[in-house]
């Protein structure tokens, strides 16, 4: 999936309350912090996603990383940060995040992940959604890539 080309609120009119789609940022770097945060760290392999701030007001962000070749989700559960891929292992769908199931689920055909084991819930499968380990550093959560 390509990244879109600017933030877009995509909340379902019906389902507002019982499910928040994940907001989409263009994959640029949401302010300077995120830009100084990458070059104070200088680790190779780690790439600026969101910071924590934001994701806390937000519960889910899904951006593009060039470096991962993925699209991801980074979901806060119970102060847990989970980075997942975002894209639907069916058909490539695209996700909304249900904060109350705790579920990635596919617009496309309603398959249900688990955020946090990545399983399918409503189908037995042989996969699930890829995992990608996270690490915060001073508010910046930065994904690993490699």
């Amino acid at each position: 999936m390509k990244p879109p080309a600017s933030n877009v609120n995509q909340t379902g009119s019906e389902a507002t309350s019982q499910t928040e789609d994940c907001l989409r940022n263009s994959g640029e770097p949401a302010h300077a912090t995120v830009d100084a945060a990458s070059e104070i760290v200088g680790v190779p392999g780690l790439f600026p996603i969101v910071s924590m701030e934001e994701l806390q007001r937000r519960h889910c962000v899904i951006t593009w990383i060039d470096a991962l070749g993925d699209e991801i989700a980074v979901i806060l559960i119970k102060g847990k940060v989970i980075v997942r891929s975002s894209v639907c292992p069916h058909f490539g769908g695209e996700f909304r995040f249900n904060d109350r199931s705790a579920t990635l689920e596919c617009k496309w055909h309603g398959w249900k992940f688990d955020a946090e084991t990545g399983q399918c819930r409503n189908y037995r499968i042989g996969t699930k959604l890829r995992a990608y380990e996270s690490q915060v550093i001073d508010g910046i959560i930065f994904a690993k890539c490699g």
